[in-house]
């Protein structure tokens, strides 16, 4: 329920439908051989270097 409430936000804040937003998500991760948000978000997290 809460990820097609971040789909609808999404949509709304881009005056698009929830499944656009959905269908785009799918064809970036495919793209990115990605499986979905969480690899999505480890992408992009900042990287911290290892203490040494």
């Amino acid at each position: 329920m809460a990820r097609f409430a971040a789909l609808a936000q999404a949509a709304q804040r881009h005056f698009v439908s929830a499944r656009t937003v959905d269908n785009h998500l799918h064809k970036v991760y495919r793209r990115l051989a990605l499986a979905g948000r969480a690899d999505l978000r480890a992408l992009f997290a900042p990287v911290v270097p290892a203490a040494g």
